[in-house]
């Protein structure tokens, strides 16, 4: 019995599978990247809360001093809790600490932290921002 060509399923499944996957392990990395992005802005958004919350209320930790006199204690305590939740290393460059009156006449300490995270071959800053009012 004679096989007719165009009748020929034999290598089709290795065929659609060359074809379908270098899209499916696009969309799964990128996925992936996303995901570890949003972990370490999860993991940021969760430092900036804790930090402003204890520099508005001038808990010891984040107004005392620790090893350089000249460097902001806030800003020392910011860097130090970001590494140990797992915010990734940042820098106290990448911190910044603002006390500001709102229209309702209240006083906020703001603490946002920049986070630069890989993403699809290029850099981008992750912004997370905690308030919390001042006494």
């Amino acid at each position: 019995m004679k096989r007719r060509p165009l009748s020929d399923a034999s290598g089709a499944a290795a065929i659609e599978f060359a074809l379908v996957a270098p899209i499916f392990l696009t969309v799964v990395v990128i996925l992936l990247q996303a995901a570890i992005a949003f972990e370490r802005w999860n993991a940021a958004q969760m430092v900036t809360g804790i930090a402003a919350r204890c520099i508005a209320i001038a808990a010891p930790p984040c107004t005392t001093p620790v090893a350089d006199p000249a460097a902001d204690p806030g800003i020392t305590y910011t860097v130090g809790l970001a590494d140990r939740m797992g915010a990734g290393s940042i820098s106290s460059e990448m911190v910044s600490i603002e006390n500001s009156l709102q229209p309702d006449g209240i006083a906020y300490t703001f603490v946002t932290i920049t986070v630069p995270v890989a993403m699809l071959g290029t850099t981008l800053p992750l912004r997370s921002t905690g308030a919390f009012p001042r006494r």
